[in-house]
């Protein structure tokens, strides 16, 4: 797929033609995930947003809620326990402890990817002191 992007801040109407497998237009939670899933399979992925990834469709009026938790087994059920409460107990246990691990699992692959990926000039140095 090719796609031509018109930069709307030139006063020449300059054109961008970019190359992907998947164009995903919204950087919601939804549309973060189905970019990331999509590139973890090997797709070329241009994601799009209006604003800042992860602060768009669901997740402007909500947050993003992602659930990142160290797998420890104390602070794994205190996480929960919290959850239960907040949802009124009808949450199920074997559901949030797969969410948890997924998405300790993910974000760790993640991090690994990007810093894999991502130029040394465009990696974000940890601060000194």
């Amino acid at each position: 797929m090719t796609t031509q992007l018109i930069d709307p801040s030139s006063s020449n109407n300059d054109v961008l033609t970019l190359k992907t497998d998947v164009l995903v237009i919204g950087g919601g939670l939804s549309g973060t995930w189905v970019a990331w899933g999509a590139a973890s399979q090997g797709a070329k992925v241009i994601l799009v947003d209006k604003g800042y990834c992860g602060t768009s469709g669901s997740s402007a009026p909500a947050g993003n809620g992602v659930w990142y938790v160290q797998p420890d087994s104390e602070l794994r059920e205190q996480a929960m326990a919290s959850r239960e409460a907040l949802g009124g107990f009808l949450a199920n246990r074997q559901w949030m402890q797969r969410v948890l691990d997924q998405t300790f699992e993910v974000t760790t692959q993640a991090e690994v990817q990007a810093t894999q990926d991502v130029p040394r000039t465009m990696q974000r140095e940890p601060l000194k002191d």
